[in-house]
């Protein structure tokens, strides 16, 4: 067979480089992702707090909830508002994006106040620290309510600004999107979520489900028998 004529045989290369750009690009997204949903867990372990984070890229969905929250991930009616929010119509380009999507004036304060600053911006390293199994096994409710309030603020932070980086640092061309909820006991909500997952946070029927599942009374435990 004949050689490719050399524009020909270049611009192969170049889709073949970029198919492993992104293909390095998409486990590495999957492992950033998956630390996201272990410092999700966390927070909500340690402070009590219920956590729900949906992390999207091409098609691949990674989630976690707490229990309360479970409902915004596993229900029928929110996994197809979800779903026609990710793959429907596009939504106007004058969405908001960032901490400005959806954030309530209680996460201004607490990322203004945070000593880990502001929210990183394109270009930062994308490398999420990871939690390791031991912190996972040992994490239990902080009693003290200093310890679980310096707790809060220095876990939420860190999750958002992890989830600002992995939405902002992904391929320019097809980002991935981040839907981060907190729940406080004390009903304070803090969010986060990329412009397509916006109107999970912003319209009538998603603030109904949340308010809805938030609001509802947890599910007696299941009786355990012994033989």
């Amino acid at each position: 067979m004949d050689e490719l004529p050399p524009p020909i045989a270049q611009s192969i290369k170049s889709v073949e480089e970029a198919n492993s750009v992104l293909s390095e690009l998409e486990i590495h997204l999957q492992d950033q992702a998956d630390r996201l949903l272990k410092k999700s867990y966390l927070l909500g372990a340690l402070t009590g707090c219920e956590v729900a984070l949906l992390f999207s890229f091409k098609g691949q969905v990674k989630s976690y909830a707490s229990p309360q929250l479970e409902p915004l991930i596993t229900e029928k009616q929110a996994k197809d508002l979800f779903t026609n929010l990710l793959y429907g119509q596009k939504q106007p380009a004058a969405a908001a994006t960032g901490d400005q999507a959806a954030a309530p004036s209680a996460d201004s304060q607490l990322l203004k106040e945070s000593p880990n600053g502001p929210a990183p911006t394109v270009g930062a390293p994308l490398v999420v620290d990871d939690v390791t199994e031991e912190e996972l096994d040992a994490a239990e409710y902080l009693e003290d309510d200093s310890e679980r309030e310096k707790a809060f603020k220095s876990r939420y932070v860190q999750l958002h600004n992890d989830c600002v980086r992995v939405s902002v640092v992904a391929h320019p061309a097809e980002g991935a999107d981040v839907f981060l909820l907190v729940a406080t006991p004390s009903n304070k909500i803090f969010s986060f979520t990329t412009p397509k997952l916006t109107p999970m946070i912003k319209t009538p029927i998603g603030q109904n489900m949340i308010k809805t599942f938030l609001n509802a009374k947890p599910a007696p435990a299941a009786a355990t028998s012994s033989s």
